[in-house]
């Protein structure tokens, strides 16, 4: 390129141009390249999670000049570090599970990389209260007044290992029956108040930070005035005299049951029943009625069977032969047969028992009255089967 100067010179400036150029474009000698970065500009959010879910947090560098950033984000919550990723394109995330409801602030460092600056986002991660399902049940129901019915409800949340804590408060309708606190998951509450009647409990959770109030469905609670007029009767106790080594069979009349407010009665059930052989000695008899709607449902009474054995049989009937028959020859043949079984001596017994038998035959009708004799004779043939003679 040449111009005219001002006396008609003509100046060529092509070298000084490049010099200049090559003034702006060349770097001095032994220095090092500089380049500015391209400014970023980084964007955080959050998504909104429920406690006991996880939170995503995404940062997004805006950059304004061709390429792609690259390099690392370092997620904090305040001054607690929460994660460090790589860069995918103009996008990091990090997912977090928080450990309570409630906000967080959080920040979001990009690290930059050569071409492009670093830069920061901030956000706030917002983690809701859970919802709760609360559940009330009874024991016992029905119940009868008077008795002591436990109410217990159960608050069930989705993070198994954060129970439920705060306050549950039991409702009869609208009237409030208890205020529990220190939940742990369940809570319990008794009363023997309740009215006769039928009754709508349900129990509300009111919540804490982390989850959110519920109320359960209603439970009928059923109260019944206790019908208590069951009654069996008491037999009197039996004597009886063994029949064989075994005792003797016995049947005895049931003992009776009323129930005035009921149809049908129930029936009394006995142990032994009638009609059992019952072995030498006492034997208790227990008999029960049961009637569910009752208060109490079972009532019971009991008696005692006594079976005589030989050696019984005996004294009675020495005592039944003082003064009958010719002197005292009936007499003394129980008081030796009484000896004989005393000493262990069966046979003998027998033997002397066959002639105290044959004996009151003989004076039948004549030194005893035909009726006494049976009865003796009776009694004294019924030994010797016991004794197994």
């Amino acid at each position: 390129m040449t111009i005219s100067g001002r006396l008609g010179r003509k100046i060529r400036l092509v070298s000084v141009l490049a010099v200049v150029a090559g003034a702006l474009l060349a770097p001095l000698a032994g220095a090092a390249p500089a380049y500015a970065q391209t400014e970023t500009n980084c964007g955080l959010i959050s998504t909104a999670a429920t406690f006991g879910q996880p939170t995503q947090l995404i940062l997004q560098v805006i950059v304004s000049a061709p390429g792609t950033p690259t390099g690392t984000v370092t997620f904090s919550e305040g001054t607690t570090q929460l994660g460090t990723v790589t860069l995918s394109g103009i996008i990091a995330s990090l997912t977090v599970t928080f450990p309570a409801a409630g906000s967080y602030p959080i920040t979001a460092t990009y690290s930059g990389d050569a071409t492009f600056s670093g830069c920061t986002g901030t956000a706030t991660a917002t983690v809701n209260p859970a919802s709760t399902s609360t559940t009330v049940t009874s024991s016992p129901n029905p119940s009868a007044t008077g008795q002591q019915v436990t109410f217990t409800a159960t608050v069930g949340t989705p993070v198994l290992e954060v129970p439920a804590s705060g306050t549950v408060t039991f409702f009869d309708g609208t009237t409030q029956l208890a205020a529990v606190k220190e939940l742990d998951g369940t809570a319990s509450f008794a009363t023997s108040l309740l009215a006769a009647g039928s009754h709508q409990i349900t129990a509300v959770y009111d919540g804490n930070s982390n989850y959110l109030t519920s109320t359960s469905v209603p439970l009928t609670q059923t109260v019944v005035t206790p019908d208590t007029d069951l009654a069996i009767s008491t037999p009197g106790n039996m004597t009886v005299d063994a029949t064989g080594p075994s005792g003797a069979p016995v049947s005895y009349t049931l003992p009776t049951v009323t129930d005035p407010d009921d149809a049908t009665v129930p029936a009394a059930v006995c142990s032994p029943v009638p009609g059992t052989t019952f072995a030498i000695g006492s034997t208790t008899v227990t008999c029960t009625a049961t009637d569910p709607d009752d208060t109490p449902s079972m009532v019971s009474s009991s008696f005692t069977i006594t079976v005589r054995g030989a050696a019984d049989q005996l004294a009675s009937l020495g005592q039944a032969v003082q003064g009958v028959g010719p002197g005292t020859s009936l007499a003394d043949k129980i008081t030796a047969a009484q000896s004989y079984l005393a000493s262990g001596d069966t046979a003998d017994a027998c033997s002397t028992l066959t002639l105290f038998i044959n004996q009151v035959k003989a004076q039948s009708g004549k030194m005893i009255p035909a009726g006494q004799a049976a009865q003796l004779i009776t009694a004294a043939t019924r030994i010797p089967a016991v004794l197994g003679c």
